[in-house]
């Protein structure tokens, strides 16, 4: 035997350098935007399934997460205790699990499941996400999808009492993908509809082969400024409906037909949440509930955005 075959490296030492490279290409140290990108995508979701765990919703921000990548065995034990396991279907495929952190927990029951994947669904979607679809359900041992025990996954933690998030690298980052390019697409609409007149004008001169030369408007008629503004308050007294909402609840027949006086219906929205404000049942508004004189109202907080409304209405 050569002296240089003594050097040479098994098979076995290959394979697992490959493995070591492959998860170094996946995984690394994560860049402070991109750690701060993931505890909010996975704080929406871990706030979103925390009450069904019994456990502290956590801040969405990043500044009290703690985010690390580790092989996904790791990220199996620190859900040891069991997790709300959440698939994600639609744009983005994606497994996250939420738990208490390796402390055995009870399964919660399957109403409050069905509320937090509810939850859940709207938090994907308030994160710019889009229309997604998903099912969640309770697992002893959370499993967060085939592959090597090595691959690299995220883990966010919110303090010792607050839950445990975790999903394999490749799809938190495509959720965040799908999220950054949603909002830029939200954010293009308005300036691609502002630039439509323009670049139709500069067309029709183009193929006329002509000079553009400065356009020439003429001046505002204020006569016709009185009589719009005359059309619109004929409108005014129209009446609409205008509805509160603290929460919602879906049942099944045979609970509705079990409730009487005393029956306590547990709704969707946390303490101190805002309510939604409805007009003609059209989201435009949220508040906090307030009393005046012996009457409950309103407070108004928060005005949805055109771009909030636009994409209800798709």
């Amino acid at each position: 035997m050569n002296e240089s075959e003594g050097d040479l490296l098994t098979q076995e030492e290959i394979d697992a350098l490959l493995a070591e490279l492959e998860a170094g290409d996946e995984g690394g140290d994560l860049e402070p935007a991109e750690e701060a990108a993931f505890a909010r995508l996975l704080g929406a979701v871990a706030g979103a399934a925390a009450p069904a765990l019994g456990l502290q919703a956590p801040d969405t921000g990043a500044s009290d997460a703690d985010v690390e990548v580790v092989p996904v065995e790791e990220a199996h034990e620190a859900l040891s205790g069991g997790a709300l396991v959440i698939d994600v279907s639609g744009p983005v495929q994606a497994t996250v699990a939420v738990g208490p952190g390796g402390v055995p927990s009870q399964a919660p029951d399957e109403p409050a499941v069905q509320a937090a994947a509810a939850e859940i669904r709207r938090a994907l979607e308030e994160a710019a996400v889009g229309g997604v679809d998903l099912q969640a359900q309770w697992q002893d041992q959370p499993d967060l999808g085939k592959g090597s025990a090595q691959d690299p996954a995220v883990v966010a933690r919110w303090g010792v009492q607050g839950p445990v998030a975790a999903a394999l690298l490749r799809e938190v980052r495509s959720l965040v993908e799908q999220s950054a390019q949603a909002r830029q697409q939200a954010a293009e609409v308005p300036l691609a509809a502002a630039a439509a007149p323009a670049a139709a004008a500069a067309a029709a001169v183009q193929s006329a082969g002509r000079q553009a030369e400065p356009a020439e408007y003429p001046e505002l008629d204020p006569a016709g400024d009185q009589a719009a503004r005359a059309a619109i308050e004929l409108l005014y007294d129209v009446p609409l409906e205008v509805t509160a909402v603290l929460g919602r609840t879906r049942r099944q027949i045979g609970e509705v037909l079990n409730l009487g006086p005393g029956s306590v219906l547990e709704l969707d929205k946390l303490a101190g949440e805002p309510v939604d404000l409805l007009v003609n049942g059209k989201l435009i508004a949220r508040g906090e509930v307030v009393v005046i004189d012996e009457h409950f109202g309103v407070r108004i907080t928060d005005i949805v955005s055109r771009a909030e409304r636009l994409k209800r209405m798709r």
